[in-house]
C-alpha cells in the first residue's frame, strides 16, 4: 500500500502524487510529544503531477517538497545513527490497525509504529544537489 493512502486528509497529496510517492524519501524531522502524539516531515524530490502556482517552477524555484504530518498513537520508535540519515526507500506497511514506518541505510536505521497520521501542509525548497535516482 502506498503511504499517501495511509495519510488522513490526503486529498491535496493525491492531486500532487496520483500514483503515490515513488523513489527515495528523507525523514527530515520526527518529533515526539505527550500522549503518544508526534510530528513528521517527509522530503521528496519527486516531481508533482500538478503545478502549484505559489511554489513556482519545479527544478527552478524548488526541487524538494516537504510533506508535514501530525499523528498519534506512537507505539515504539527505534533510531540508530540518526546523524547519518539520508534519502532512502521507506517501507510504510499496515500491521493490524497500526502503521509501521521503516528505512535504513548503510550506517543508520529508523523504525516506528504509529496509529495514524494527518496531512497538515507542504512546503518546498531548492536543494540543488544532482538527483542520483
Amino acid at each position: 500500500m502506498n503511504v499517501v493512502d495511509m495519510i488522513d486528509g490526503n486529498l491535496f497529496l493525491k492531486k500532487l502524487f496520483p500514483d503515490g510517492l515513488a523513489g527515495p524519501l528523507y525523514l527530515g524531522q520526527f518529533g515526539l510529544a505527550g500522549a503518544g502524539r508526534f510530528s513528521m516531515n517527509i522530503h521528496t524530490r519527486q516531481r508533482p503531477a500538478i503545478e502549484v502556482a505559489k511554489w513556482g517552477i519545479y527544478g527552478k524555484h524548488y526541487d524538494v517538497i516537504v510533506i508535514e504530518l501530525l499523528g498519534c498513537g506512537v507505539r515504539n520508535v527505534s533510531i540508530e545513527n540518526w546523524i547519518n540519515a539520508d534519502y532512502a526507500v521507506f517501507d510504510f506497511s499496515k500491521e493490524g490497525q497500526d502503521i509501521r514506518i521503516a528505512a535504513s541505510g548503510a550506517e543508520w536505521a529508523f523504525e516506528a509504529t504509529v496509529a495514524s497520521f494527518n496531512f497538515q501542509r507542504c512546503s518546498t525548497y531548492i536543494d540543488g544537489e544532482p538527483e542520483e535516482h
